[in-house]
């Protein structure tokens, strides 16, 4: 009994690492360079879902290491305590990236079909930033282009305009 007690802390902190190298793998299968709005999807959910994973088993790991402290020797208490530290840095900060994929996913489909509304059809597309220039709908990237307005790991970004005599206006040149 008093075994099983004293390795649950120490497994406990083991499932949050475990959960961290699925969702590595899952995001490694998910995330493709054709579409970023569902990148945004994907690392969204595996780190919301790593996150709160990790975040429950550090709170087992450590509640299970204060009943079984007086079992375990000082060098063991030690480590455990020590392996929960980058799991409790890392998690809440995973969270709150999750939460900004999911905002991303979802406001770049708001972006794209307000403009789309507010011109009554496709909008142009502009890139800003390194490479600045505009694609016209029907061009060969414009459906994978269409949706990449908000990404926060993306310097520049997805502006929309009407016409391309506007983003002609704004500086920008067509893509080749």
């Amino acid at each position: 009994m008093a075994v099983r007690r004293c390795l649950v802390p120490l497994l406990a902190v083991g499932v949050a690492y475990a959960a961290f190298l699925v969702g590595f793998l899952v995001l490694l299968r998910l995330i493709g360079p054709e579409y970023q709005h569902s990148d945004n999807l994907s690392r969204g959910v595996v780190f919301l879902v790593w996150s709160v994973v990790a975040l429950i088993a550090v709170a087992v790991s450590l509640t299970s290491l204060t009943f079984a402290a007086r079992h375990l020797r000082v060098w063991l208490r030690v480590a455990i305590a020590v392996s929960n530290l980058p799991v409790v840095v890392v998690a809440p900060l995973l969270f709150v990236v999750g939460i900004w994929g999911l905002q991303d996913y979802s406001a770049s489909f708001a972006a794209y079909d307000t403009a789309a509304q507010v011109c009554g059809h496709p909008p142009v597309i502009a890139q800003t930033g390194w490479g600045a220039g505009y694609m016209l709908p029907g061009a060969f990237d414009y459906e994978r282009q269409r949706y990449t307005t908000h990404d926060r790991f993306i310097f520049g970004g997805t502006v929309y305009y009407c016409t391309a005599a506007d983003a002609e206006a704004h500086g920008l040149r067509p893509f080749p």
